[in-house]
């Protein structure tokens, strides 16, 4: 016998149980049929790659019956031709892949020498932990080399790299810095020409700890700052009680779990106003005990007041849920009431001289200069219709962009302006534009890598006509520029403004070596074969795996499919000039949650007809036959109307055979990393060199592990060492097994 596993290459999908099923054909004649395999795995996974991309319906049955037919009389006589093959006694070794060692990156070509490597830090990550801060990220590199053709050639690689930093006194929540620097990229050809070329990366990490407080400093005579003075805080409770109809009747309600989003704020003169969304779901369970969600969103607005708070100063607001609770007064009708805490902090940027102390460390930004300087853009812009007159030209500065240079300060962005104006059948009209713009202004003290604070202003806007349809404008931008350092001092508590800073909990660096890492040697699989010389068994077979493919209308919109279970029913089996065709219903009950959130199931009957190829098939033979469903793959479409889906069905058909003499190949052993494999020990005629003998042996009855894609399997009758019985019987073994 013959039997296939199912190709881990198949999509998953959503599966379930699915059945199989016999039917049996007898006759008072029978006849030597060698076994094969009628379908390739190869089709079926070609056939499920394009499933998502083309869907069609089964095909009618009299047509797959007359396909089935012609196919087998055209076949019947290559098949034969081909059906002995004579396998000797041979050990088989799959090699393994070069090892690439530490360090080593294999070259898509042989490189003569190495131009340059750039490399970046990329996508770090920090998480703070007690006493600990983790980072994470990625090296990214760009490789330039030369070819033995001469073209320079590029290839980038990605390399993770994973570490940690102590710094003692770092609690979850509070704020870090991280500043990654490669230091250096060591590389070389192994061997040149060569693919193989050795890197390391020299990373230089620096975590630096904070934690927001408030302190009120000592002013002095030391270095000029920049921070935050606190204006004033404080906190309000917001009520908000609302009720809902629920869309379905409910018999209670399990939770509601509420949030604050879209949060807006606005100072005005000691008062802030503060503005945002409460977002509610609604979770409860229906007459049915149906467990059902509903959404909800409850605008909310508040103010407190903030003495001194005034316009064009900064403000943060933190929402928090206090209490949730709700009462069900009848089946439809919902009360709720949500409590919200809402703190406000009001600052405006200040620069001081600090006193240097005793006090607590601090990290904050010192003054290097500022500046001011101003720009005039004067553009002509064409009207997309002739115009009369102009009702207002409104301009913005986006896209801000600076460059620190020695000395100086490059500054770049984009003038974003709107006209409206009248055309001339008196209609109003607007047409946006955006121009850039550069300018630079002169910063003494200021060098590459500090901090940059640009605060634009638009200070004036001025239009006319040269043309109906030319308007020049004239606006003036002024910019504002403050260029820190950022420092860490111990600085004196006092009696000076209270500001919010930055306090220093701690600091480290660290250098790490970042290489590819080693990809593990894989050890070679060995596989041993015997040829046996065996008795022809009883229930030899024929397999064929088919797909049958069909699109069901869902009843209701669906969300997504929950599961499926499959049987095989009405199965029968037919023996026709050189094959047997099979055919039978795959009975579905799909399960699939709706917009409502309920789960629903249908019951779907799918026909499927195939033809089991068997060059000179006696029409009277005894044959048994079995169909199983391997695989079901369900789509869902976007509108969730339709259900595409992928039956893999696999036919065997077992037919008896007279006892006769023949030869086959089986795995004795098989070893590898990871391989773990099952054996009998029989007393079988073994054939080396064309001689036999009679020798005790062990065969592989089954064997699994990584990239094993497929295990084929034959019944052969064999005498089992100490099982008690003299005589041979039915034992599967493998004969071969295929790797990805």
């Amino acid at each position: 016998m013959v039997t296939k596993m199912p190709d881990p290459g198949i999509p998953a999908g959503n599966t379930g149980k699915f059945g199989k099923s016999k039917v049996q054909v007898t006759s008072s004649r029978s006849k030597v049929i060698k076994a094969h395999v009628a379908a390739d795995k190869a089709e079926i996974e070609k056939k499920i790659n394009s499933f998502n991309g083309v869907q069609t319906l089964s095909k009618d049955r009299e047509e797959l019956n007359a396909q089935a037919v012609t196919t087998s009389q055209n076949s019947s006589g290559q098949e034969a031709a081909t059906s002995q093959v004579v396998v000797p006694m041979q050990d088989v070794m799959l090699a393994p892949e070069p090892p690439v060692l530490a360090g080593q990156t294999q070259l898509e070509f042989t490189a003569r020498k190495v131009r340059e490597i750039r490399g970046e830090v990329r996508n770090v990550e920090a998480t703070v932990i007690e006493n600990k801060v983790i980072i994470q990220g990625t090296v990214h590199k760009q490789i330039f080399y030369v070819d033995l053709d001469g073209i320079v050639r590029h290839q980038a690689e990605d390399i993770r790299f994973s570490t940690f930093v102590d710094i003692p006194g770092a609690m979850p929540g509070m704020n870090v810095l991280v500043n990654p620097v490669i230091e250096d990229i060591i590389f070389r050809l192994i061997n040149p020409p060569s693919r193989v070329l050795m890197q390391k990366v020299v990373l230089q990490i620096f975590v630096k700890v904070t934690d927001t407080v408030q302190l009120q400093l000592a002013v002095g005579d030391g270095p000029l700052f920049k921070t935050e003075s606190v204006i004033g805080e404080g906190s309000t409770q917001v009520l908000s009680e609302t009720v809902v109809n629920l869309e379905n009747p409910a018999q209670k309600v399990a939770e509601i779990v509420a949030r604050v989003q879209d949060v807006t704020s606005e100072i005005i003169d000691d008062k802030v106003i503060v503005q945002g969304i409460i977002h509610k779901q609604i979770f409860y369970v229906d007459l049915d005990g149906v467990s059902r969600h509903q959404a909800e969103e409850v605008p909310f607005s508040t103010f407190l007041d903030i003495p001194g708070a005034a316009d064009g100063q900064n403000v943060q607001v933190h929402p928090n849920v206090e209490f949730v609770g709700f009462i069900l007064e009848d089946e439809t009708t919902l009360r709720q009431k949500v409590v919200l805490e809402i703190f406000v902090k009001v600052t405006e940027t200040i620069q001081i001289q600090v006193q240097p102390g005793n006090g607590p460390l601090l990290a904050i930004g010192e003054v290097v200069g500022e500046g001011t300087t101003q720009l005039l853009s004067d553009t002509v812009t064409t009207l997309i219709q002739p115009a009369i007159k102009v009702r207002e030209v409104v301009a913005e500065i986006r896209d801000i962009t600076t460059h620190v240079l020695a000395d100086k300060v490059v500054i770049q962005g984009t003038l974003h302006k709107q006209i409206f104006f009248i055309n001339e059948d008196n209609i109003e009209v607007h047409q946006p534009e955006d121009v850039p713009f550069s300018t630079f202004i002169d910063i003494p003290g200021a060098l590459p890598g500090l901090n940059v604070q640009v605060h634009p202003f638009i200070e004036f806007v001025g239009f006319n006509f040269t043309e109906p349809d030319q308007l020049n404008q004239k606006v003036v931008m002024q910019f504002f520029v403050k260029v820190t350092e950022p420092v860490q001092i111990q600085v004196a508590l006092g009696n000076g403004p209270l500001v919010k800073v930055e306090e220093v909990i701690g600091e480290n660096a660290k250098q790490i070596l970042v290489e590819r890492p080693v990809r593990p040697v894989v050890i070679p699989i060995r596989i041993r074969r015997l040829l046996l010389q065996v008795v022809e068994a009883v229930g030899e077979v024929v397999e064929r795996q088919i797909i049958v493919e069909n699109v069901v209308d869902l009843p209701v919109q669906a969300i997504k499919v929950a599961g499926v279970t499959a049987t095989i029913e009405d199965l029968t089996a037919q023996v026709v000039p050189n094959g047997i065709i099979i055919q039978g219903n795959v009975v579905k009950q799909v399960r699939f949650v709706d917009t409502d959130g309920i789960v629903r199931d249908i019951t779907e009957t799918v026909p499927f007809s195939l033809l089991l190829t068997v060059p000179g098939i006696d029409p009277a033979a005894e044959v048994e036959v079995e169909v199983a469903i391997e695989n079901i793959t369900l789509t869902l479409s976007e509108d969730g109307r339709t259900l595409n889906q992928l039956i893999v069905v696999n036919a065997v058909a077992s037919i008896t055979n007279v006892e006769g003499i023949r030869r086959v190949s089986v795995i004795s052993e098989i070893t590898g990393p990871g391989i773990t494999s099952e054996s009998v020990t029989v007393r079988a005629q073994v054939v080396t060199d064309d001689t036999v003998e009679t020798r005790v042996v062990n065969v592989v009855t089954d064997v699994q592990g990584p990239g094993i894609v497929e295990v084929i399997r034959e019944t052969l009758l064999l005498d089992v060492v100490d099982d008690g019985n003299p005589n041979p019987v039915p034992v599967s073994v493998v004969t071969d097994v295929r790797f990805a």
